[in-house]
């Protein structure tokens, strides 16, 4: 009993900081929101510089606030907020940008999406939905783990769906199964019209959609200057019927490893990792060594190159 007395004495004492200090364990400066608040972080904020650059490290942004949106709502909350104070907004999704466009002198506010990374079927739009911040990974094991099906994106697994997808999204099965834009459906955009009303859309493909322009322009062409994307939608074109594994292409069964030393490439059968990202290295969790790998530029640039978007 006295055990017992001590354990509750200790939640006791946990919830009452809790309530009463809400943020005393966090660093100065870090507060803690609700979840229907719009979390945004400011220079005072500890994890501020963390929130203001990418994946590459010459680009340090200094925008006056980087929102971190957990929903659709909390976008358009942000986007608003922007356009009514008349701030340059740019957004991030997995930061695999290499030029400035995010983090450049003048932008003085950034929409965050890593928090919005949900990959799942919705039966209503009978089609997959990624969130902008899934990274390619998240999407991969998801689709195949759950439905066995695979979208044809990019090698590199940490890049971001957001800008992945609306820049056209080319990965190594594209041969195959094309781009993944030829594989998208609809895409949800907050949208900014002339008059400055923010608004969300969703736009798809179907012939009879009075957006479906807005969708036209999320196929790689558009690059994202459209609006904030904050959802996509996959289905193949040609696919009936309402079960998710015949909606979208499934992988290929058979994956090619890399070569050993005095032998000729060698073939994997069955489903195995090798179909998604890592392809060309193997199979599942065995990469080959390094001096075999094929090189990723968007993974690891060379910062001495004097050509190249990070020279």
């Amino acid at each position: 009993m006295t055990h017992d007395r001590r354990q509750v004495s200790r939640r006791g004492v946990l919830a009452a900081s809790a309530a009463i200090g809400g943020g005393v364990l966090l660093p100065a400066g870090q507060a803690v929101a609700r979840p229907e608040e719009l979390v945004t972080v400011t220079p005072g904020d500890a994890r501020y510089p963390d929130l203001v650059r990418g994946w590459n490290q010459r680009y340090v942004g200094r925008p006056e606030a980087v929102h971190v949106p957990r929903s659709t709502a909390q976008v358009a909350t942000a986007v608003r907020q922007a356009v009514r104070a008349g701030k340059r907004l740019t957004v991030r999704s997995g930061g695999h940008c290499w030029e400035d466009f995010v983090f450049s002198p003048d932008v003085q506010a950034v929409i965050d999406m890593s928090a919005m990374r949900d990959v799942d079927f919705d039966p209503s739009m009978n089609a997959f939905m990624v969130q902008p911040g899934a990274q390619l990974l998240d999407v991969y094991e998801r689709l195949y783990r759950t439905w066995g099906v695979v979208v044809p994106a990019g090698m590199c697994f940490q890049v971001g769906a957001g800008g992945h997808v609306s820049g056209g999204g080319w990965g190594l099965l594209c041969r195959r199964l094309g781009l993944v834009v030829d594989h998208l459906y609809a895409v949800e955009v907050v949208v900014v019209d002339a008059d400055g009303t923010v608004r969300t859309v969703v736009a798809t493909r179907e012939d009879d959609d009075p957006h479906r322009d807005l969708w036209w322009a999320h196929t790689g062409g558009g690059g994202g200057n459209f609006g904030v994307v904050t959802r996509y939608w996959f289905r193949s074109p040609g696919a009936s019927g309402t079960d998710p594994a015949r909606l979208l292409p499934a992988p290929p069964r058979r994956s090619w490893s890399a070569p050993s030393p005095g032998s000729g490439p060698t073939w994997t059968s069955g489903p195995s990792r090798g179909w998604s990202a890592t392809t060309r290295t193997g199979t599942y969790g065995t990469p080959p060594p390094a001096s075999r790998r094929p090189p990723c530029a968007a993974c690891s640039p060379s910062t001495t190159s004097p050509t190249g978007p990070w020279a």
